[in-house]
């Protein structure tokens, strides 16, 4: 697993920006392509039909995500800029520089606090 220090940039903004770090297990989910399947008598296995211009289901990725200083100023103004956006926004992570995603906010944000409170642990789905 690569160090802690990882970042997602959303619509143009990075999580740094408030203090939010990614663990990464979630950067490499893809959706596998749409694909027809068809029995055909008296053969074995199916006849797989792509589409000519394949087309992706939406998943949903999750970023484990950590907050390691003052938890009280920046979880809720990191929880209300995501709750800002509207429609698919760009989002691109440090895993996976080369790369992006579209995507929108399509979970709640809970974190688990530390018993020092100076730690939280939470997921981000998009």
């Amino acid at each position: 697993m690569k160090e802690v220090g990882n970042v997602l940039t959303v619509g143009g903004v990075s999580s740094d920006t408030y203090k939010v770090k990614i663990t990464g297990a979630g950067a490499y989910k893809a959706p596998a392509p749409t694909v027809t399947k068809k029995s055909v008598p008296g053969r074995n296995g199916d006849l797989v039909l792509r589409r000519s211009r394949p087309k992706y289901p939406n998943v949903r990725v999750t970023y484990p995500t950590l907050m390691m200083e003052d938890i009280d100023t920046w979880m809720p103004q990191w929880r209300d800029y995501l709750a800002s956006l509207h429609g698919y926004v760009r989002i691109e992570d440090t895993f996976n520089p080369d790369e992006y995603r579209m995507g929108f906010l399509a979970d709640d944000i809970d974190p688990e606090m530390a018993t020092n409170l100076t730690l939280g642990i939470f997921d981000t789905v998009f």
